[in-house]
């Protein structure tokens, strides 16, 4: 068994204004892993093997308009992983485990955070796994409208968009069809709704509790994806069916209290595709050349049909979305540095828009889903330069919302604007300091 301590990290942030459309990611997983793949599972020997290793993490993010300390926290991580090889493949066990203390929000408290927790089985021809898992999907920049099987956390603020990641149980396969092709199927049991912090955002009334589905069969998830990667090629067709991790904020009134606000769940279909394509670009060795050099073009494709509550107008409308998007780096080769560029553009597409006028939920609806308008477009921007051999890395992620918002009488465009520096101190200790700024029309200061 090997046991290490590692990746102790401080982080110091500020943040400004926060919270577009009722939620956000950070860091979001179609910037910072563009090249998305499948399931992480480092578990590839057939051998009987074992692992463990964990680390130490303190972070402060504060300085807003609201709270002078937003998250301040520390956090241990235990992560571990075992594989026993038997009859043509391997079983596989892995599980990762965050405990965290501090104020969140000027609230002092405890979390235990579960996340990978689940067994496997592999061979040549299909991969089986069962328990808590994150699985992203999608090869978008800046929009994918075919990750819908994992919540998130945009209220946990950390350096590292990849903490809030929020894990089901879910049963997980894979069939093989040839070494480039495969077919993936899904079920997700039990629902669960990203992390919406009403009680943070200026709405002028009560609130109320989240109305999710029962816990039964029929309102569990199912996703199934048909996935290429076969050279420069990469490609998948996919179709979701189930709630919508992200909920609509529905509106109830009691005479003794007055109005109120709550989170409630609405069920959706999505059926999507995404393509990305690597052009060459670095430098030949005789008839090999180096990738890190190479141009990628992404693309994705979303079509999300809602299913409507009869009387309910805080559900989204059904859309098509789509990006397009371009990744490109560039390397110095003496110096082992890099400066990468990633720029997306992002579109929603709303048939049967209408001006909410007066209804409050529709209002409200059209500013979280982003339907404010029959076309919504966006662009995003995304800079990477690491320095003294790797060892500084600065990030520059931005975000222009070219559809202008409403936002009482008046119209806006939203923004993002989000630095961040990584020092490398040594392999195990890092220090990363940050300014995070969100707003615009239609923005809450938290």
């Amino acid at each position: 068994m090997r046991i290490s301590l590692k990746n102790f990290s401080l982080a110091i942030g500020l943040i400004g204004c926060a919270q577009l459309n009722a939620q956000y990611l950070l860091s979001p997983n179609s910037i910072k892993y563009p090249l998305s793949t499948e399931m992480p599972n480092s578990v590839i020997n057939t051998d009987e093997s074992s692992s463990l290793e964990g680390y130490v993490k303190g972070s402060v993010w504060g300085a807003g308009k609201k709270f002078d300390y937003a998250n301040m926290f520390s956090e241990f991580g235990l992560k571990g992983e075992a594989t026993k090889g038997f009859t043509e493949g391997y079983g596989f066990v892995k599980a990762d485990l965050r405990v965290r203390n501090g104020e969140f929000y000027n609230e002092n408290k405890t979390e235990i955070d579960v996340r990978d927790l689940y067994a496997g089985f592999k061979n040549d021809d299909v991969q089986i796994s069962l328990g808590n898992q994150n699985v992203q999907w999608g090869r978008g920049i800046g929009g994918n409208p075919t990750n819908n099987l994992s919540p998130s956390n945009g209220f946990l603020l950390t350096t590292d968009g990849d903490d809030q990641k929020m894990y089901n149980f879910m049963l997980n396969t894979k069939y093989n069809i040839n070494s480039n092709l495969a077919l993936e199927v899904i079920g997700i049991p039990v629902y669960k709704m990203n992390i919406s912090r009403m009680d943070l955002l200026n709405i002028p009334v009560g609130v109320g509790e989240d109305v999710i589905p029962n816990k039964t069969f029929k309102n569990g998830a199912f996703a199934t994806r048909l996935n290429l990667n076969g050279g420069p090629l990469g490609a998948s067709i996919s179709y979701f069916n189930g709630y919508s991790a992200t909920p609509g904020i529905n509106t109830g009134y009691i005479p003794a209290t007055g109005p109120f606000a709550f989170n409630q769940s609405f069920k959706k279909q999505v059926l999507g595709a995404d393509f990305m394509w690597r052009f060459p670009g670095g430098e030949k060795s005789g008839k090999a050349h180096d990738p890190r050099g190479d141009l990628m073009v992404a693309a994705e494709v979303g079509y999300s049909k809602i299913e409507k509550i009869e009387g309910e107008s805080f559900v989204p409308k059904s859309n098509l979305e789509f990006s397009f998007g371009l990744i490109k780096e560039f390397w110095d080769a003496k110096k082992l540095d890099k400066f990468a560029v990633v720029v997306g553009y992002d579109g929603k597409y709303t048939s049967d828009y209408k001006d909410a006028g007066d209804d409050i939920e529709g209002l409200l609806a059209q500013q979280m889903f982003g339907q404010y308008a029959k076309y919504v477009q966006k662009v995003t921007g995304v800079f990477m330069k690491t320095l003294m051999n790797q060892k500084l890395n600065l990030t520059l992620v931005t975000s222009y919302g070219i559809t202008p918002q409403p936002d009482n009488n008046t119209k806006g465009h939203s923004y993002l604007i989000y630095p961040q520096m990584t020092w490398n101190m040594t392999n195990d200790l890092h220090l990363s300091a940050g300014y995070f700024n969100l707003g615009g029309a239609g923005s809450n200061v938290v």
